[in-house]
């Protein structure tokens, strides 16, 4: 969780975004997580009848925040940025792991309802016709539903076939040299210079479904 959230820090902080604070928190101190995010403090709203009167606004507004991004997949503290975020009604983006979907740390309805984006490598694109077509298939083959693993496989064999064919025996050093994405069905792969995936997909839940939010 550390060295993710560190990543991202570097990351956004390299494009020009101030990071607000940062953390590391236990799931017994998740409510200060909830607390911290739906703090509020008076502020003048003179009405024509009181001129005194206030309304609560948030101590740390959206304008301060930007975004939440929560690099864990601690069950508390999951529950305790998402219950907080749906309390504001300024609907704070909230970016997360899609572990979370996966292991059912947070509800389809409630990702789509806060907009909440969701990375990682776990999750297949449920717009792609590719994906459809390889369900219908593996369904009618082994008359079971395919697990995320089983995408990842035919991935992955896909993959090392279109590099054979196209490379050759060198295709490892074809694919590192290759910037652009190298593959086109299931999932994105990108190399660039190095021997792991550089392509962090990102989704969003749409009418029911993971879509994402750039190929």
């Amino acid at each position: 969780d550390r060295s993710l959230a560190e990543a991202y820090r570097k990351e956004v902080e390299a494009l020009g975004f101030r990071v607000r604070f940062m953390e590391m928190v236990t799931g017994p101190e998740s409510t200060d997580v909830f607390n911290r995010l739906i703090a509020t403090k008076p502020e003048p709203a003179p009405t024509s009848d009181n001129e005194n009167a206030t309304i609560e606004v948030p101590v740390l507004s959206k304008e301060e925040l930007g975004h939440v991004f929560v690099a864990s997949e601690n069950t508390s503290i999951i529950a305790s940025t998402v219950s907080a975020l749906t309390r504001r009604a300024d609907k704070v983006p909230l970016i997360g792991l899609d572990t979370w979907l996966a292991n059912g740390w947070i509800s389809p309805a409630q990702a789509e309802n806060l907009g909440v984006s969701l990375m990682g490598f776990y999750a297949m694109n449920a717009a792609a016709e590719e994906t459809d077509l390889f369900r219908e298939e593996y369904i009618a083959r082994y008359a079971n539903f395919p697990a995320p693993y089983a995408y990842f496989g035919y991935d992955a064999a896909l993959l090392l076939g279109d590099a054979l064919d196209t490379y050759g025996i060198d295709f490892i050093q074809g694919l590192t040299s290759n910037s652009e994405h190298t593959f086109r069905h299931l999932s994105t792969y990108r190399f660039s210079n190095s021997p792991d995936n550089q392509f962090v997909p990102i989704y969003r839940v749409t009418d029911g479904k993971l879509i994402p939010l750039r190929n």
